[in-house]
């Protein structure tokens, strides 16, 4: 039997994938437990019963089990629900007695027409208005179920529900995953991850916008391709030395490169920054974020966003911007004919409400605010 167990532990988490394979498990914990009836349901407190999965018990029985109607009045699992442990096989004199059990309409209607004893259950979740348990039973002809057995099915339903777990863990994960893509499709500049050299494994719709602009930058099948031939070896030296991972990540803080447009309109902004190893969930493959400003683009979405996040002002807004999309304190201020100390005035500002320093750590900023991603 030892084998057995091994071999259905091992099922468990092979169960896992897209969808836990209950049939399965069940299966595989059955045969481990000297071909115990098995019966995994999802239940709450209001009578509704969830099958989930059942091995070696009568189509019958199980039909009366699901279909009742049960209450608490007339099941005593639901009626002593808060009495029963989690985590614990227990036979169903531990809930209620045996006086109780065998006069029960459950018991003459879904046991005793086909001779099954040694009934109990397992709760592998508890909650306040319900949870999973994996109930269990003896056919005719086999043994009573005792502490050997019961023990045996503890460790069993403890993996059990680990392999379960963890595949709801999965699901849960690839949800989001597909929830922070969606974000990352209607931020409003373009973005770009890379997990190593060739092409980025994702580009928003920005990103693409820009593209099908072919206003000086395109997407090839080797990666991002810029006309002006100076900016593509800056940029090209910059991705390859982002990714360079024997460099210390402290070695490795980013940079801009200013790509000229054929349209002669105000150049893009190209920033490339390390991905911070620590936060990564969901991204683990993505070493490098590169990020593409156009300031001919309109950016309200993002000015209201510092605006309501970090209680910048309008105008401290559009400066946390512009710094964020590459330009200089001087640019800012020629382009919006106010002196070098008033924008200075608010640059000290932004940086006294955002917790920052440095106009890496505003691009950082505005990329977390947006997503939850954040850079180092």
């Amino acid at each position: 039997m030892q084998d057995d167990l091994l071999s259905a532990i091992d099922t468990f988490y092979d169960c896992v994938g897209d969808g836990f394979d209950h049939g399965r498990a069940i299966s595989a914990f059955s045969r481990a437990a000297d071909d115990t009836g098995l019966c995994l349901v999802d239940i709450t407190l209001t009578g509704r019963f969830k099958l989930l999965a059942y091995e070696a018990i009568p189509e019958g029985s199980m039909t009366m089990m699901m279909n009742g109607p049960w209450t608490p009045e007339n099941h005593g699992i639901l009626r002593n629900f808060s009495r029963i442990p989690q985590g614990v096989p227990v036979l169903h004199r531990a809930v209620e007695s045996d006086d109780e059990f065998y006069a029960s309409e459950l018991y003459k209607q879904a046991f005793a027409p086909w001779s099954l004893h040694s009934v109990g259950l397992c709760l592998l979740k508890k909650g306040l208005l319900g949870g999973v348990l994996n109930g269990f039973l003896r056919n005719p002809g086999q043994d009573e179920i005792g502490h050997e057995m019961l023990s045996r099915m503890a460790l069993l339903n403890k993996h059990l529900w680990r392999a379960m777990h963890l595949e709801r863990r999965i699901d849960k994960l690839e949800q989001t995953l597909i929830q922070s893509n969606n974000i990352l499709d209607v931020m409003e500049f373009g973005l770009a991850l890379y997990s190593g050299e060739g092409p980025p494994v994702f580009v928003n719709k920005a990103a693409r916008r820009i593209f099908d602009a072919r206003d000086g930058l395109k997407l090839k099948r080797a990666g991002i391709s810029i006309s002006d031939q100076s900016a593509q070896r800056h940029f090209s030296d910059l991705l390859q030395a982002l990714l360079d991972t024997e460099v210390p990540l402290s070695a490795r803080s980013g940079g801009i490169v200013r790509v000229d447009r054929p349209s002669r309109k105000k150049p893009y902004s190209l920033m490339a920054i390390p991905l911070k190893e620590g936060d990564k969930i969901g991204l683990e493959n993505v070493g490098v974020v590169v990020l593409m400003f156009d300031p001919s683009a309109k950016r309200t979405t993002a000015i209201n966003l510092f605006v309501a996040s970090y209680g910048l002002t309008h105008a401290e807004a559009l400066l946390a911007l512009e710094l964020a999309t590459g330009s200089s304190l001087d640019e800012f201020a020629e382009k919006r004919r106010i002196s070098r100390n008033t924008a200075k005035t608010q640059l000290q500002s932004i940086f006294s409400k955002t917790g920052t320093s440095r106009q890496p750590e505003l691009v950082s900023l505005l990329l977390r605010s947006a997503t939850g991603i954040n850079l180092k």
